[in-house]
């Protein structure tokens, strides 16, 4: 009890903290700091962190003498409209500030340092860093650990890696996002790799594009991410390998940018020849596209995905390839609006109509059983000696695919619904034969159901063999 009770003041603190450094506080007040004079942004010049609020005329800008942690305001750094603080070095000095509730904003910076960033850990909204033409790493944002709007990064002549490891946190839920900002990594000419180290603490994100880096070979990054939005990965000409997003789970962008989104693609890679990764994604909310990348031979990843809800399209487009293993999709049992695919893709993929073959084991045949009302269903699969097979219940996730598996069966199954739970599907039991409502899995399933239960629903139930990856041995 008193493990949860730390554990809980711990996230309430957190959150707290997050909300006061989003909002500013008051510990500048009286500083050259303080907004109330109107809105105002930071630059550096000589060195030092200035403030200037709405232009100084004089360009000369304001010492932060006195400011400390975040400021309100943003951060200009080589970039001033007016071309007063241009020419900036990455070796400058932001005393005791670090955030900003504003943007952070870094173009054309000079020399190959971002020294100066190191104490830098809240951006309130924007942290874009492009243009710098000699800089080959970004340590010193590595203390950086929220973001409330995009990363941007992007045309940095010799940019060769990219860190952020700490950065947890993109926007809050609490402004009405179900997951955070957007990663845009692009144009970069001298990347080569996106490594684990990169986002190596970041749990959600909006879109995230990775795009056009010539010289980038390999990506093992994203590994702790668990959810987003949409996923790009295209026209990166020298990209070998794609691995990392290794805790993600779904991909769903339906909640921000509405019904359609949720994609997953790898386009156009020229040198694409394995996707491993994506071990734990189940679903895919819109489609996975896997497209004219002509030296792909094998997928290995996506493991556990179960479900597409729109299409899948996996093909080269050059005359001749050497396909060798797609046994990743052999577990792909739903995909809503069909397969454009190369045939070993057809072959392997039991939605697309194959038997999941291509080197790997078969998927789970399930059993569909009747409980009794209340029941949930890792109660009645234990009842037949057997265990609920999760995967399966995206195979109910229409009006079409219940009346396929159920109606024909259960006449007395006369209306169906959607289902506001996850107990579908599902039978109201309230005095059979009257009985009419059943529900289908109208909320696509991408968490748990085998153990929800309904007190006045009788729950149809897939029950098969006990497998690994069924039972999380």
């Amino acid at each position: 009890a008193s493990g949860a009770t730390t554990t809980a003041a711990a996230t309430t603190t957190a959150a707290a903290t997050t909300t006061a450094a989003a909002e500013g506080d008051d510990t500048n007040a009286g500083t050259p700091c303080d907004d109330a004079k109107g809105k105002g942004y930071y630059a550096i010049k000589d060195g030092r962190l200035v403030v200037d609020f709405g232009g100084n005329p004089e360009g000369k800008g304001v010492p932060t003498t006195g400011c400390k942690g975040t400021v309100r305001g943003g951060l200009r750094v080589g970039f001033d409209p007016d071309g007063v603080f241009d020419d900036v070095s990455g070796d400058f000095d932001m005393g005791d500030v670090t955030g900003f509730t504003g943007s952070v904003t870094v173009q054309n910076l000079q020399g190959n340092s971002t020294a100066g960033f190191e104490r830098l850990e809240h951006v309130g909204l924007h942290l874009t860093f492009e243009d710098s033409p000699e800089h080959a790493d970004l340590r010193g944002f590595d203390a950086v650990t929220f973001v409330g709007g995009n990363v941007v990064i992007s045309d940095n002549a010799k940019l060769e890696s990219i860190g952020l490891g700490k950065l947890e946190h993109f926007r809050p839920n609490t402004v009405g996002y179900k997951v955070g900002g957007d990663v845009t990594i692009s144009r970069n000419p001298s990347l080569a790799t996106l490594g684990a180290a990169s986002f190596a603490s970041l749990t959600e994100a909006g879109y995230i594009y990775v795009a056009e880096n010539d010289k980038l070979e390999t990506m093992d990054a994203f590994k702790a991410l668990v959810s987003v939005m949409n996923v790009n990965i295209n026209h990166n000409a020298a990209l070998v390998r794609v691995d990392g997003f290794d805790e993600l789970k779904v991909v769903d962008g339906e909640a921000v940018y509405g019904e359609g989104q949720g994609h997953l693609r790898l386009d156009y890679n020229d040198a694409l020849e394995h996707i491993g990764g994506f071990g734990k994604l189940e679903t895919i909310m819109d489609f996975l596209g896997v497209v004219c990348n002509d030296a792909m031979k094998t997928i290995t990843g996506f493991g556990s995905l179960h479900s597409i809800f729109d299409e899948l399209d996996v093909f080269v487009c050059a005359p001749t390839n050497q396909w060798e293993d797609v046994s990743g999709l052999s577990r792909l049992a739903h995909v809503t609006n069909g397969c454009e695919a190369d045939q070993i893709v057809l072959d392997a993929a039991p939605g697309c109509g194959g038997d999941g073959g291509s080197g790997a084991a078969d998927g789970p045949t399930p059993t569909w059983y009747e409980g009794a009302q209340g029941e949930d269903c890792t109660t009645v699969c234990a009842s037949k000696d057997e265990v609920c097979l999760e995967s399966s219940f995206a195979n109910v996730a229409n009006i079409d695919d219940y009346t396929a598996l159920f109606k024909t069966e259960k006449a007395w199954c006369t209306g169906l619904a959607n289902d506001p739970h996850r107990t579908a599907p599902s039978v109201f039991s309230n005095g059979r034969p009257t009985r009419s409502d059943c529900k289908y899995v109208h909320e696509r399933p991408t968490e748990e159901r085998c153990g929800q239960k309904d007190h006045l629903f009788a729950r149809f139930c897939p029950c098969g063999a006990e497998r690994a990856s069924e039972s999380g041995a």
